[in-house]
Formats: structure tokens, sequence, C-alpha cells
């Protein structure tokens, strides 16, 4: 199956607003934004649902219609296409370890942002 896309997830995922531009600020979200958006739609939603909607596999799973083993994997080869893409645009290893540091925060508060957003 496809992954629908929440609408207050592609509101975020959205490279002209929300989140993404608001978070935009600082140069190792600017890498994080722009290796996202080199992530398909699907994918980009899967890390969503993982990270800033804190979902679970099953709960995802069921969202979607697959078996919560699809799901991570999914999620799993997301991440790892998210990493090699980071890889690949940051500057210096600190920069790396930066970003790959500060990915689960930053995930995080994409969450508060939409979570704000709902209100």
């Amino acid at each position: 199956g496809t992954a629908e896309v929440d609408p207050r997830l592609s509101r975020v995922i959205d490279p002209g607003h929300g989140a993404f531009s608001v978070m935009a600020k600082s140069e190792d979200a600017r890498l994080l934004v722009a290796a996202l958006q080199s992530l398909s739609i699907e994918e980009q939603a899967y890390l969503m649902w993982s990270y800033a909607d804190k979902s679970t596999q099953p709960e995802i799973a069921e969202r979607v219609g697959m078996t919560a083993a699809q799901v991570n994997g999914r999620i799993h080869r997301a991440r790892e296409k998210l990493r090699r893409r980071l890889d690949e645009l940051s500057v210096s290893s600190e920069q790396r370890g930066s970003i790959h540091k500060g990915f689960d925060t930053w995930m995080q508060s994409l969450r508060r942002k939409v979570s704000k957003d709902e209100d």
C-alpha cells in the first residue's frame, strides 16, 4: 500500500511553509530540510509518523494497511537514505555528527509545531 500523507503533516513537509521554513534558520537545519526534501513524500511520511507524530509501527501499519515488519523496513530504509543524503550534503564530519545528533530533537520540535498548528 502507499502512504496517505496526513494533511497536518503535509503542511509541515511542504517546503514552502510550515515547520521546515521556520526551522531552516541554521545551516544544520537547512541541510536537514534539503535532505528530507530529497526523499519521496511516502518516505517523509514514514519518518514524520515515526519521529514527529510518535506513532508506533503497529499504528502506522494499521494506517497504511501493512504489517509492522513492512513498516519497520520502510522506516529503516527512509532513515538510511536520509543519513546518506545528509552525509553527501555535509561539508565536514563535525557537521554530520551535529546533524545526526540533533535529528531526534529536530523531529520532536516539528511535532510541537504540528500540535501547535492544530490548536
